[in-house]
């Protein structure tokens, strides 16, 4: 493996719009693990 440096981080903060829109996502379904144990797409657990 090759370390590499990071050269700049920026960070803002994102307005009420930006964060409604990726604060929200459609549930069609209660379950929310499947028999692996990860979560069920368009469940309680999907972010």
């Amino acid at each position: 493996m090759i370390p590499k440096k990071i050269g700049k981080i920026d960070f803002a903060l994102m307005g009420p719009k930006e964060v409604r829109k990726l604060s929200a996502t459609k549930v069609i379904t209660a379950d929310t693990y499947d028999d692996d144990g990860f979560p069920i797409p368009m469940g309680l657990m999907d972010l």
